[in-house]
């Protein structure tokens, strides 16, 4: 996405990692179109919807803000523009995406439990094609890595981590000059994120934030597709498939930094 302020940049923000908010917002600032949060909420696709229509009325090319990028259109916008990143723990993406795959396909658990679906996307990441199939026509750019959607390690690209939003949320928004846009946005109702931080905090109060046993104090936009995965995590994995997961999602450990879990609920860390 190329983000139209000053200095202009581009961002990837990828499915299952806080994309609807961002995207929201990221059309406010290009366009100056607007939803009401109500909306989003309860139908969070309506913007795809949007901008597909744009495309079908331009014949078919999507607007030069919003399409998928080649590796060497990449590497030509890393001379001229910043690029972000925004990952997510992707233990608890992956389980998200399980998740919001078995409510698209409408599925249940019983009739595809996890330790399955994690198997056939090991299958599917390792290169076996008849495995897709699987998936039903499903997007699998809200399966597959973040590093892989959004194509890290092509250029040099910023790192930011939704868990730690509190930490940078003002700070990115001061930096791209994005102030003014929030501030016109949120007056209006919307939301996209706001920190749990404020001038009288104290480092003390946060040692489990510290720690990486819990994401930093904040009020978040939840939609519809919310699935509440962080919760889940005991509920779902054990280490075998731990160990599976961590092979798929190995280039967003890598790259963004997470740390490796090994299955075991008490030893987990956000970041």
């Amino acid at each position: 996405m190329l983000v139209q302020t000053k200095p202009e940049f581009f961002v990837c923000n990828a499915p299952k990692s806080g994309c609807t908010a961002w995207n929201y917002f990221w059309e406010y600032v290009n366009t100056g179109v607007r939803w009401n949060n109500s909306v989003i909420e309860t139908r969070p696709g309506i913007i795809y919807q949007h901008w597909l229509k744009k495309a079908q009325d331009n014949s078919g090319v999507m607007p030069k803000w919003y399409h998928n990028r080649s590796e060497s259109e990449i590497i030509t916008m890393g001379k001229q523009y910043e690029i972000v990143a925004i990952g997510r723990n992707p233990y608890v993406r992956f389980l998200s995406s399980y998740k919001d795959w078995l409510h698209r396909v409408k599925k249940n658990e019983t009739q595809v439990p996890f330790d399955k679906f994690t198997n056939v996307v090991l299958n599917a990441t390792n290169g076996d094609v008849s495995s897709r199939q699987f998936f039903e026509g499903q997007p699998l750019n809200h399966i597959y890595s973040i590093s892989t959607i959004c194509k890290i390690g092509t250029v040099n690209t910023m790192v930011l981590r939704v868990e730690e939003q509190a930490l940078w949320f003002n700070q990115f928004l001061t930096k791209f000059h994005l102030k003014v846009k929030i501030d016109e946005y949120t007056s209006y109702g919307n939301i996209v994120f706001s920190s749990g931080l404020h001038t009288g905090s104290f480092v003390k109060d946060f040692t489990q934030q510290i720690s990486g046993r819990k994401p930093w104090p904040s009020a978040l936009f939840e939609s519809s597709h919310h699935r509440g995965s962080a919760d889940q995590l005991s509920k779902y994995y054990t280490p075998s498939i731990a160990k599976q997961v961590t092979e798929i999602v190995s280039d967003d450990l890598v790259n963004f930094g997470y740390p490796l879990w090994n299955g075991v609920a008490e030893d987990f860390r956000m970041v």
